[in-house]
């Protein structure tokens, strides 16, 4: 059967459809690709971003 991104499975005689995780992971490569991100941003992660920087008001101002 040709990959969908789809599993069938049947639960009380009716058939039901879920996301395969190939499905999931094709979403969110397409969303990035979306939402244009430079390459320069790309690596960075809300895990390590530091607020510090806004914590004095003269760094703050652009």
């Amino acid at each position: 059967m040709a990959e969908t991104g789809w599993i069938r499975h049947w639960e009380d005689g009716k058939e039901y459809f879920s996301e395969c995780v190939c499905r999931k992971k094709q979403i969110a490569e397409s969303r990035l690709r979306f939402a244009n991100i430079p390459e320069t941003f790309k690596h960075m992660r809300l895990k390590n971003f530091s607020v510090t920087a806004y914590k004095d008001e003269k760094k703050a101002k652009l």
